[in-house]
């Protein structure tokens, strides 16, 4: 199975974006696997749950998770099967997000779904 892999400075810079501050954002990094992707290194999801003894508020776990799927449709090729799953894995995020009650994190997602429009054609809640 191919793993699925985002550079290192667009899951950083997302972090960053989602009010993580630097320090926190760079153990964030710390947790993922690093893999040497050529010209820059990429983080790959680790095999077995990143926040395994909670270290995470569950904010911080759904920030992480935006920020990682959001970085993998950046550097995927439109249609591929790379950007189908992380757009699924966006949706999943978006609605726990929701049922944590996490505001912000729901505006986020939304704004940054309306603004990648035409790469997914639909609305959030609703499948094309």
């Amino acid at each position: 199975m191919k793993r699925i892999l985002a550079p290192v400075e667009n899951v950083r810079s997302a972090l960053l974006s989602l009010g993580i501050d630097e320090e926190k954002a760079d153990w964030i990094i710390d947790l993922f696997e690093c893999v040497d992707a050529g010209r820059s290194d990429a983080l790959a999801l680790p095999n077995f749950h990143f926040n395994l003894y909670g270290t995470l508020e569950p904010e911080d776990v759904m920030i992480t998770a935006f920020s990682f799927w959001q970085s993998v449709v950046a550097c995927s090729d439109t249609n591929s099967t790379e950007e189908q799953i992380a757009l699924g894995a966006i949706r999943s995020v978006y609605f726990m997000a929701q049922g944590l009650a996490l505001t912000k994190l729901v505006a986020c997602i939304e704004l940054w779904w309306e603004k990648t429009l035409d790469i997914h054609n639909t609305t959030i809640w609703m499948v094309a």
